[in-house]
């Protein structure tokens, strides 16, 4: 859920909608650093001993 929740957060703050219009490519670009550091932290969580011993 919390993964969810971060993306959906993301979506909120997107790039407005003029600079989208310039450069579509940097919305996306944006979007896939934030969701790439989400997951290499999620999977960090993961692998930690504690958030195992939770699941």
């Amino acid at each position: 859920m919390t993964l969810l929740s971060n993306i959906q957060k993301i979506k909120e703050n997107q790039v407005p909608k003029y600079l989208e219009r310039k450069n579509p490519q940097f919305k996306y670009q944006r979007l896939q650093r934030k969701i790439f550091k989400i997951n290499k932290c999620f999977n960090s969580m993961l692998s930690s001993k504690k958030l195992s011993r939770i699941l």
